[in-house]
C-alpha cells in the first residue's frame, strides 16, 4: 500500500471543490434553461466528462 503525502491530499481536496462548484454552477445554469421536458443531469455529466479528460491530460503530461 502506497501511503499518500499531504499534496496528494491536498490535490485530491481541491480537485473535490472544484468539481462540486462547477456541478453546483451547471445545475443553476440548467434550471434557467427553457428546456424542462428533458432532465438528465447534464452537470454532472458535463463536469465528471471534462474533469476525466483534464485528469487525462494531466497524466499524459507528468508522463513526458
Amino acid at each position: 500500500m502506497v501511503r499518500m503525502r499531504v499534496p496528494d491530499w491536498l490535490a485530491v481536496f481541491v480537485g473535490g471543490v472544484v468539481g462540486t462548484a462547477a456541478r453546483a454552477g451547471l445545475d443553476e445554469v440548467a434550471k434557467a434553461s427553457p428546456v424542462r421536458g428533458l432532465f438528465l443531469s447534464w452537470s454532472t455529466l458535463t463536469v465528471n466528462a471534462v474533469g476525466a479528460f483534464l485528469l487525462g491530460v494531466l497524466a499524459a503530461w507528468v508522463a513526458g
